[in-house]
């Protein structure tokens, strides 16, 4: 009998960007990461097409590849109407709704797969081991951003002596001064999505279908399965030049269940709401994961 925990919380936004997908009569399960556009589109519209595309299609005899790629069509539909326009090429990349996805879906021998942008799957099996099946590919771009952030933080801050005083509406305010100053880096990331040198993405464009990953491994010795948005990526004090710190997420995920690395990675969160000690964009993005065990 197959178990499942799904944890949704919001980040520090006003709305939760992120959607799942839990249909076990299917076998198909899903996290999908919504992102706003930079003065653009909110994300929500992307990650509910998906979802909506996953939830409504996924009785139907075609494939999960199929079922996303429609719901990409979808998007593209949805930002010409909402925007009035002819073709979606008319919107500048960084001012589209976007989202990454982890689906799965299940069947007696095999588990199906399609992936995009930073949401992760990960397997474990009888024996212990704790496999990465995606990676992140957003992760060496952030860090750029992430790293001109921090400089930019402690710049400041080291002119100030009571920023740990200071109350949630000036850290807010003082957050989003210091994120201004690096927006250009933040447009120049984006506008790689469904690049050669950049990402893949989910954006209602035709390149989505040259650079969205999919497959299909064997459920052999495989028992449990997690599917992650990068919300619930375990914080450290450097700024990580790998994907090992996805890896201690998930083997930590695996042992304690994804309701307590959300309780984890918010204390941590609560205790540095600056962003100085653990270094990042924003002070809690929304996460959302799936631990299945077979």
């Amino acid at each position: 009998m197959v178990q499942v925990e799904v944890i949704s919380e919001i980040g520090s936004n006003p709305h939760n960007e992120d959607a799942y997908v839990v249909d076990k009569e299917a076998g198909v399960f899903s996290v999908i990461d919504g992102a706003t556009g930079l003065g653009g589109l909110p994300g929500k519209i992307a990650s509910e097409t998906l979802s909506d595309a996953l939830t409504k299609d996924a009785s139907s005899s075609q494939s999960l590849l199929d079922w996303i790629l429609q719901g990409n069509e979808k998007l593209r539909w949805k930002t010409e109407k909402e925007l009035n326009i002819a073709n979606l090429e008319e919107i500048p990349k960084e001012k589209r709704s976007t989202c990454g996805i982890a689906a799965v879906q299940l069947n007696n021998t095999h588990i199906n797969y399609v992936h995009a942008g930073d949401c992760m799957f990960f397997l474990k099996y009888k024996n212990g081991e704790v496999r990465a099946i995606t990676r992140d590919p957003l992760m060496s771009l952030d860090n750029i951003a992430i790293e001109m952030m921090n400089n930019i933080l402690n710049q400041k801050l080291s002119k100030v002596d009571d920023y740990q005083q200071w109350d949630a509406g000036k850290v807010d305010s003082f957050l989003k001064e210091v994120k201004s100053e690096i927006h250009q880096q933040l447009v120049h990331n984006r506008r790689k999505l469904n690049t050669p040198d950049g990402y893949g993405i989910v954006d209602g464009s035709n390149e989505v279908k040259k650079y969205i990953e999919s497959g299909s491994i064997p459920l052999q010795n495989v028992s449990s399965i997690l599917l992650l948005s990068d919300g619930l990526q375990l914080h450290e004090n450097t700024i990580s030049d790998g994907q090992s710190i996805w890896l201690k997420t998930a083997i930590f995920a695996f042992e304690h269940g994804v309701e307590q690395l959300k309780n984890h990675i918010i204390l941590q969160e609560s205790e540095d709401r600056i962003c100085k000690k653990y270094p990042r964009l924003k002070p809690a993005d929304d996460k959302t994961g799936i631990l299945i065990k077979l």
